[in-house]
Order: C-alpha cells, then sequence, then structure tokens
C-alpha cells in the first residue's frame, strides 16, 4: 500500500468516499526516437534487405537488425505518455465504511 498502509484491502482509487479523490499514477517517460542499426540477423549482408520494414522483400529479420542490406531504421515511436488525472470510484467492496482503505496516503490498510 501507500504512504501509512499495511496493505491496501482496495485497489488505489477505488475508495473515493472515504479516501477522497487521488491523482493516477504517472506512467514511465516515453522512449525516445532514435536509429536503429545492427547486422543482428543471420541474413544480414546477403544484397537483400529482410528487416520488414520499407523496402524491404519480407520480415525474415527483426526490424533494423539488417543495416547493411536495409540502412539505418528510425526507432518506432512510442504512444503518447500518459496524462495525470483524478481517479475516484467506490467500485470497492469496502468503501463507504468511514476508512480509507486503497493503499495510498492516508490509507489505513
Amino acid at each position: 500500500g501507500g504512504p501509512g498502509s499495511i496493505s491496501p484491502s482496495c485497489e488505489y482509487g477505488t475508495d473515493c468516499s472515504d479516501c477522497g479523490p487521488r491523482l493516477t499514477l504517472p506512467s514511465p517517460p516515453p522512449f525516445s526516437p532514435g536509429i536503429i542499426c545492427t547486422d543482428d540477423c543471420i541474413l544480414a549482408s546477403n544484397a537483400f534487405c529482410q528487416d520488414g520494414g520499407p523496402g524491404s522483400i519480407s520480415p525474415s529479420c527483426e526490424y533494423g537488425t539488417d543495416c547493411s542490406d536495409c540502412g539505418p531504421r528510425l526507432t518506432l515511436p512510442s504512444p503518447p505518455p500518459f496524462s495525470p488525472g483524478i481517479i475516484c470510484t467506490d467500485d470497492c467492496i469496502l468503501a463507504s465504511n468511514a476508512f480509507c482503505q486503497d493503499g495510498g496516503p492516508g490509507s489505513i490498510s
């Protein structure tokens, strides 16, 4: 659980009546786009691009692992980061019992 709790009896944000609104938990930082260019594929350097990307004749190699034949590849973009918000439901079976039990700050369990 969260600070001051032994263990959460409810999932975080599901005991709103007793705990109040909770901020959503942040997601990990997004992956930075860059370049992939290795010859790790067993079929690399055979004069045929085979990493499944643009201009490739087949997806026999993992994307970016047939650099000698395909050239450098841009990493695929990650989805946009999760925006922080508020979680506040009373979906927990123990909600509305006068004790905050979702494991967040101020929770008793």
